[in-house]
């Protein structure tokens, strides 16, 4: 009897050896601020999740949390003290916090999102990353949105046309621009300009086209002005909790860092320039005026904002990037290398 039973305790053993353990999986939550049309939460995001359980063969997966964790200007708090797992956040919504990465807000960057997010992944690693300015959270990849201004009162053909107008802006260097050029700015979130705008509260916003479009704002922003290499741009970074992240496989790990990093920001900046493409054609669709800058206004508009770089080599050599200058060089060419590849 007992040489029965051992018998079949060791060959259950052996089956319970032989059968393989289901690999554990993770899911990780995630807090977005844009509304659920936004390009952000239909494609950039989504092709994001989809690689990363590829890769991790659905260890990984992905689930987008019902609201905002937390403000929408605490996105990088939010995500550290573990409200959700993964976030974004534009840096703009945080004054004075993340000086270096203002380098990728500085104006007349890049053609387009696509090769000023590829340049400022390669930059961030190289030169900012060891600065440490997202301290509490373990940043994946960085970013880049072109901006344009939008009004609803007239359209602009000179910096005088924008002497007064009360424009929404994220922050940053927006601050600075908007004032250079006689910009009234009003700092608020982006889900507030709907709001404002009905009120009249501002004349218009500083927003990618795409923005204005998700948002549902081109029966409102009527005019919008197109500026080689942005008027402004906005930086984002996409990053998660450190605790989470160390909970993850070595192999998981390195997998979400592959498929982050200068792919996503080739997600997000070729997403953003498609989607301005085609919000752009239904801005003109439905009698809007956009309105591309002449080779004089853009002189006087490039006289104008001379400023903005020297104040932000300025400051960022305070916060110890000793050659700023031929950082701001190595971005614009690296943005120009990358718009000869596409």
């Amino acid at each position: 009897m007992f040489r029965s039973l051992a018998l079949g305790l060791a060959t259950a053993l052996a089956l319970f050896a032989a059968t393989p353990v289901a690999a554990q999986t993770t899911t990780l939550t995630v807090s977005t601020w844009v509304p659920p049309g936004h390009p952000i939460n239909t494609t950039m995001l989504p092709a994001w999740f989809k690689q990363v359980e590829e890769a991790t063969q659905g260890r990984v997966k992905f689930r987008v949390l019902p609201k905002t964790a937390g403000a929408v200007g605490g996105q990088v708090d939010a995500v550290r003290d573990g409200l959700a797992d993964v976030g974004y956040t534009a840096h703009g919504y945080n004054p004075g916090r993340f000086v270096l990465q203002e380098l990728a807000e500085l104006p007349l960057l890049g053609e387009t999102s696509l090769e000023s997010s590829i340049a400022y992944w390669r930059i961030f690693q190289k030169h900012l990353a060891k600065f440490n300015e997202h301290e509490g959270i373990v940043v994946l990849s960085t970013m880049v949105s072109e901006g344009r201004l939008h009004n609803a009162r007239h359209e602009i053909t000179s910096v005088g046309d924008l002497k007064g107008l009360k424009i929404r802006v994220a922050g940053g260097n927006t601050i600075e621009t908007a004032k250079l050029l006689g910009i009234v700015p009003v700092q608020k979130p982006i889900n507030e300009i709907y709001e404002m705008l009905s009120a009249g509260i501002v004349d218009g916003a500083m927003m990618p086209m795409l923005t204005v479009q998700s948002f549902g704002l081109l029966d409102k922003l009527t005019h919008t002005l197109v500026v080689p290499g942005a008027l402004y741009n906005s930086s984002y970074s996409l990053f998660i909790n450190p605790a989470k992240f160390a909970k993850l496989s070595p192999q998981d790990q390195e997998a979400l860092r592959k498929t982050a990093g200068e792919n996503f920001a080739r997600i997000w900046g070729g997403t953003a320039r498609d989607g301005d493409i085609k919000a752009e054609a239904e801005a003109r669709r439905v009698g809007n005026k956009v309105t591309k800058i002449s080779p004089a206004f853009e002189a006087e508009l490039r006289k104008a904002l001379e400023p903005i770089d020297r104040h932000w080599i300025e400051r960022a050599k305070a916060k110890g990037l000793s050659n700023a200058e031929e950082i701001l060089k190595e971005f614009r060419a690296e943005a120009k290398q990358a718009s000869a590849s596409h």
